[in-house]
């Protein structure tokens, strides 16, 4: 219990909210731009369509509601767990960037049935025939995402 109020108590921190906050509004653009790129990716790489007739896609809207709802969930959680890992003094890993690959690894274990949920309701329906389970392309996920934590921490730095 203890253990739990001290992590409740670093999650209330104010950069922890503001890298929230950031997230959302992450997550929102994220999610229209997907919504026009991944039909039409979808129509070209799965149904062979050509770009002209990919780019006609009329059910953008259902490509947003998945696509907001998945980015609203993930993105701002992502923010949180990274701000929360760099930070924390409960965390026994010292390194920045082994505190980023921390975050990535519980933000990628976490969020992977989402993401595989959206990449299914992404798929044509002749697709959908292959069965996607929660944690399919765990390994590819964590990777990915311990990477592009790595990189979060570490680019602003060479960069600065």
């Amino acid at each position: 219990v203890a253990l739990a109020s001290k992590v409740i108590a670093e999650f209330t921190a104010r950069r922890v909210l503001l890298a929230t906050s950031a997230g959302v509004v992450a997550s929102v653009v994220m999610a229209l731009l997907s919504a026009v790129v991944d039909p039409i990716t979808d129509r070209v790489l799965v149904r062979r369509d050509g770009l002209r007739q990919a780019a006609r896609v009329r059910h953008l809207k259902r490509y947003i509601e998945v696509n907001l709802c998945t980015s609203l969930l993930k993105m701002p959680l992502f923010e949180a767990m990274l701000v929360w890992a760099t930070a924390s003094k409960l965390l026994p890993v010292a390194s920045l960037t082994g505190r980023a690959a921390v975050a990535g690894l519980a933000f990628a274990t976490v969020t992977l049935p989402f993401t595989n949920f959206r990449y299914r309701v992404s798929m044509p329906t002749s697709s959908r025939v292959y069965r996607i389970g929660p944690f399919k392309a765990y390994m590819p996920t964590v990777a990915r995402d311990v990477v592009y934590a790595i990189a979060r921490v570490s680019l602003p730095a060479l960069i600065v």
